[in-house]
């Protein structure tokens, strides 16, 4: 089998991508940052460290971490050769280039033990079929005494408001949705848990939100769920869960609705956690 043909059959066996990468998708991706995103791992970050950044997608997140610890390296992974070619062609942009990405399975690294002091993933276990392999492949990779951090998101606890109580099933369906596509939609509650079943220590755990209530955040906010959550494409992946055509109306009427109201706030919920490797 060719190398090509055989990059063709993985692909086929890969869960889907339960987020997909339409255009709002990529859009809430570019407004992540290390500052923000990565807060809780970068007090801990020096210059001259090597990190590994677990699902990079198009590398926001990874600039920011590289710059940080320069002249260090962050090798930055997604198992999408696209957004390993839009990762690049944001470092090229930005001028940071003690980068490397590749596409990998995270699960399956092909890197060797003990070599990288931090790993870092944000909103990425939460979509990993198998977590505990992913955490085992992290835990080898990673030195002794080196740091793990993440942040993922708790689907069901995030809201818009003021909105109708039964808009709260707006997050439950999206729960559904990724937890059909192998994913874990409460898994910022659950990091903790996860993170001492795979043998790390010290393990500090915490919550913060993606907040929005500025003009430009509702609007944001209001096309982001327009664009994805209540897209067609959503609406195709919920065809064996009990949603139908008329609740999908209701939450596009709400949200409409939610984005004209003076008091409107939004929140997308998360919490991090951070331990070593003993």
């Amino acid at each position: 089998m060719t190398h090509a043909a055989t990059q063709e059959t993985a692909a086929h066996r890969r869960p889907a991508y339960a987020m997909g990468y339409s255009p709002p998708f990529l859009q809430l991706l570019g407004r992540r940052s290390a500052q923000h995103n990565a807060s809780h791992l970068m007090p801990l970050l020096r210059p001259g460290m090597t990190v590994l950044d677990l699902g990079s997608g198009p590398g926001q997140i990874t600039l920011g971490l590289a710059q940080a610890v320069y002249p260090g390296t962050v090798h930055g992974i997604d198992v999408e050769a696209h957004q390993v070619d839009l990762a690049y062609r944001n470092s090229n942009t930005q001028g940071v280039h003690n980068v490397i990405f590749t596409q990998e399975d995270a699960s399956s690294l092909d890197l060797p033990g003990n070599h990288f002091d931090a790993i870092h993933c944000h909103a990425f276990l939460m979509h990993a079929p198998n977590t505990k392999a992913v955490l085992e492949e992290a835990h080898r990779v990673l030195k002794p005494g080196g740091i793990i951090a993440a942040r993922e998101m708790d689907v069901p606890a995030s809201y818009i408001a003021p909105s109708n109580p039964r808009g709260s099933s707006l997050w439950q369906m999206l729960a559904d949705v990724m937890s059909q596509a192998g994913g874990h939609p409460v898994m910022g509650r659950q990091l903790k848990t996860y993170f001492n079943n795979a043998g790390f220590a010290r393990v500090a755990a915490g919550a913060t939100a993606d907040f929005f209530d500025t003009p430009e955040d509702i609007t944001f906010l209001r096309d982001f769920l327009q664009g994805w959550a209540l897209s067609d494409e959503t609406i195709l992946k919920t065809r064996d869960l009990p949603y139908t055509q008329q609740d999908f109306r209701r939450w596009q009427d709400q949200v409409d609705r939610w984005s004209r109201h003076p008091g409107a706030v939004g929140c997308f919920q998360f919490s991090h956690a951070t331990a070593i490797k003993p």
